[in-house]
């Protein structure tokens, strides 16, 4: 686990000059200058939630004592990423009434709100309290049935931007097909892994490194791949060579919204739009078998934001599913990719239902707020995006780190109530 890099000194710290800053209002000329300082975060309007997966380590060891400390920290729900092992839908719903928490999500997978498990997917998130059913993050391929464009599907794009005929002549076709294969694999057990309920830390970790691994080689067969390419005679022009590493000009590119689609992609799929486009229709048919008051919703990644012909893949998505599928906004993924949280918001308005509240180009500890947070000096114009229920119609912030830890979630809570926020 990674220390949080806004330890108890520093907020001690920050506290003393805050205090210090606060006694000049009475100087004069001293208004101005605090009106101009102090950001408006808005009011206490919506709750805040933890997803388990923060502290998911703590919580699978102490699973009663984890809600506990939440709740004493100013939380008011949670959404899970797996339950507590043996524990069935009352004994959970019990840890959570005995703390004075509400579940406000669970994270599984395509499969359990398909067939005969649906029923069962139901009435456990029924009786613990859940009323949203949602899917972290999607392979195209895996939950068509087509492995990403295998056995029956369209052959697989292995590069997108870049056509069949002109990878061909490189030689790379049969590695590209074997990485992309590998990613697939990878998450596929590291969501198996997370999913499962029961895997230690130690597992889980082991699946991300595999995933890693996998990806990082995937991304050294495509950069292989341009390098051939652009040693022939038929190298791309810089138009094209653009077009792959910007996003927003039609390529697949990467996390920060303009890095090389060669090293860039961590999605597990190529898909095509139709095959997006496919998967929301098996969420659409998920949401029209659900009870009244149940929703499904699809979390955001940055690789989400990559785009087919100019149109990224999370807008394929929901400008094809119903006004029920809701959108979980990861605020820190958005902002990673690159791309405006308040302006997707007010393209599909009320359906952020709930979002995760993460540092942009988050990691290596940092927290929501410091410094190094790329969302710094937006987040007044998102809370208040949030709260307006024309725009993003927000009901739960919930706050996620991605591998973090109990340290980060207490420091961030004292942030988040220096804010006004909890």
């Amino acid at each position: 686990m990674n220390s949080p890099s806004f330890n108890r000194r520093d907020f001690i710290k920050a506290g003393a000059a805050t205090a210090a800053f606060a006694a000049t209002a009475s100087l004069p000329g001293s208004r101005g200058l605090m009106a101009a300082a102090a950001p408006n975060y808005g009011a206490k309007t919506i709750p805040f939630a933890v997803q388990l997966y923060t502290v998911s380590g703590a919580f699978r060891t102490d699973p009663d004592g984890t809600c506990a400390q939440l709740a004493a920290l100013g939380f008011k729900g949670v959404e899970f990423a797996g339950y507590p092992p043996g524990r069935d839908a009352k004994a959970v719903r019990k840890m959570l009434d005995d703390n004075g928490l509400k579940a406000v999500g669970s994270h599984i997978s395509i499969a359990s709100m398909q067939g005969d498990q649906l029923a069962a997917t139901i009435e456990f998130n029924q009786i613990i309290g859940n009323t949203r059913l949602g899917v972290s993050q999607t392979n195209p391929g895996a939950a068509l049935g087509t492995g990403g464009g295998g056995r029956g599907g369209p052959a697989p794009v292995l590069i997108q931007g870049l056509t069949a005929e002109q990878i061909a002549p490189t030689g790379m076709a049969d590695a590209l097909t074997k990485a992309n294969a590998a990613v697939t694999d990878a998450r596929a057990q590291l969501n198996a892994a997370i999913f499962s309920g029961t895997a230690d830390m130690a597992v889980i970790k082991a699946k991300v490194d595999s995933l890693a691994q996998a990806e990082l080689t995937l991304a050294a067969a495509r950069s292989d791949t341009i390098v051939k390419i652009q040693g022939s005679a038929n190298k791309l022009t810089p138009e094209q060579l653009a077009g792959l590493a910007n996003p927003a000009a039609g390529g697949r590119g990467g996390r920060g919204g303009g890095g090389p689609a060669v090293l860039a992609s961590a999605t597990p799929s190529t898909a095509t739009k139709a095959e997006w486009e496919a998967v929301a229709d098996i969420f659409n048919g998920i949401q029209a078998k659900l009870p009244a008051g149940l929703h499904t919703y699809y979390h955001a990644h940055p690789p989400d934001f990559n785009t087919i012909n100019g149109v990224s893949t999370w807008e394929i998505f929901f400008n094809r599913t119903v006004k029920d599928v809701y959108m979980q906004l990861d605020l820190g993924h958005v902002g990673t990719a690159g791309r405006d949280h308040v302006e997707l918001m007010k393209k599909y308005p009320g359906r952020a239902n709930t979002v995760h509240v993460k540092p942009a180009n988050g990691g290596g500890g940092k927290l929501v707020g410091d410094p190094t947070d790329g969302n710094l000096a937006k987040w007044p114009a998102i809370f208040a995006a949030c709260e307006d229920k024309n725009v993003g119609g927000t009901e739960w912030y919930i706050l996620e780190y991605d591998g973090g830890s109990m340290d980060q979630v207490v420091a961030t809570a004292a942030r988040f109530k220096e804010w006004g926020k909890i």
